[in-house]
C-alpha cells in the first residue's frame, strides 16, 4: 500500500525527524506489523513513545487537558484559557494539537476542510513531540532547543512554550518533505490516519 495509515505514517516520520531518511512504500512494508493497539506510536517501529488520537471531537481535547491541572484551579476556567490560547496558536493550521506530558497522550482536532496532508503534519508533529527530540534539528545552525529559547515567553507555560517550537519546526520542514516523500512513490492525496469517519471543528465555533 501507498498510503499513510498511522503506523506507516509513525515509521516513515520518525526515521525523517530522526535521521532525515525517506522510506519507501517497499521499505516501510517489510517493517509494519500486522498487529498493533490502536493509537499506539512506536518510533521508528520499535519503542512505544505514546498515543495519537486523531478526528477526535473538542471535548476529548479538553479531558486531554484534564490530568495536567494541579491544585484548586477551577477545570472549567482552565479549559477556557488554555483553548482560547490552543485556538489562537493553531489559527493557521486545519487542526489543534495537544500532548498530555503526563500521560504521552496526543490529541488533534481536525477542522472542517482539513486536507489529508494537513492530517498528516498534524501527526508529524505529534510524534514529534512524542519522543525525546532534543537532537531534532531545524537546520545546520539551529535546534530544538534554539527554537525553544526564542519562543519562551514567561507568561506561558513550557508545555505551551514546547507546543509552539513543534509546530514552528513542522512548519519549516513539512513542505521538502511531502516533495521527498511524493518522489519515493507515496500516494498523499489519500487520507488513511482515521480509522472511523472522525468529527470535525466548524469554523464557526473557532470565531465564536
Amino acid at each position: 500500500m501507498r498510503t499513510l495509515n498511522r503506523q506507516r505514517a509513525s515509521l516513515v516520520f520518525s526515521h525523517l525527524i530522526e535521521d532525515d531518511e525517506i522510506l519507501t512504500p517497499e521499505e516501510v512494508s517489510k517493517k509494519e506489523r500486522i498487529f498493533d493497539w490502536d493509537g499506539v506510536v512506536r518510533w521508528k517501529g520499535d519503542q512505544v513513545i505514546g498515543h495519537v488520537n486523531i478526528g477526535v471531537k473538542l471535548q476529548e481535547l479538553l479531558q486531554c487537558l484534564e490530568p495536567a491541572r494541579h491544585g484548586k484551579a477551577n477545570s472549567t476556567q482552565l479549559h477556557v484559557v488554555h483553548m482560547t490560547e490552543l485556538l489562537d496558536i493553531h489559527g493557521d493550521e486545519d487542526y489543534v494539537l495537544w500532548m498530555n506530558h503526563l500521560t504521552k497522550r496526543a490529541c488533534v482536532v481536525l477542522k472542517q476542510g482539513c486536507t489529508p496532508r494537513s492530517q498528516l503534519k498534524a501527526w508529524a508533529c505529534a510524534i514529534g513531540m512524542l519522543h525525546d527530540a532534543s537532537s531534532l534539528i531545524v537546520d545546520r545552525e539551529k535546534t530544538l532547543g534554539q527554537v525553544l529559547q526564542q519562543t519562551l515567553d514567561e507568561d506561558r507555560p513550557t508545555a505551551i512554550v514546547q507546543l509552539l517550537a513543534f509546530l514552528e519546526i513542522t512548519d519549516q520542514k513539512f513542505d521538502g518533505w511531502i516533495s521527498r516523500l511524493k518522489q519515493a512513490g507515496w500516494d498523499l492525496d489519500v487520507a488513511a490516519l482515521e480509522t472511523h469517519s472522525g468529527s470535525r471543528l466548524a469554523r464557526d465555533e473557532i470565531s465564536a
